[in-house]
């Protein structure tokens, strides 16, 4: 899979990369955490449902991931280079 697009796109901005990364991993660890109380009988309309709501929010937490790693790296390199 070819991801130089995206590994250009956070070497433009990696603080950038990495605040949207934690938003988008936060939106999926709060789908997961309803979904979770909506089982337990807690009312909740944030609650994914069905396999679906399930795999966006996985999908919303592999993503954010995702981000905040690439654009942590680039931060290290940029760090390093600016160092040495």
């Amino acid at each position: 899979m070819n991801m130089e697009w995206l590994r250009s796109l956070v070497a433009r901005s990696p603080k950038a990369a990495v605040a949207v990364g934690k938003t988008v991993f936060l939106l999926g660890a709060i789908l997961v955490v309803s979904a979770l109380f909506a089982r337990a009988g807690y009312p909740s309309r944030l609650a994914p449902e069905g396999i679906l709501g399930y795999a966006v929010a996985a999908l919303l937490i592999l993503a954010g991931m995702a981000l905040v790693v690439l654009g942590g790296d680039v931060e290290k390199k940029d760090a390093s280079r600016d160092r040495g």
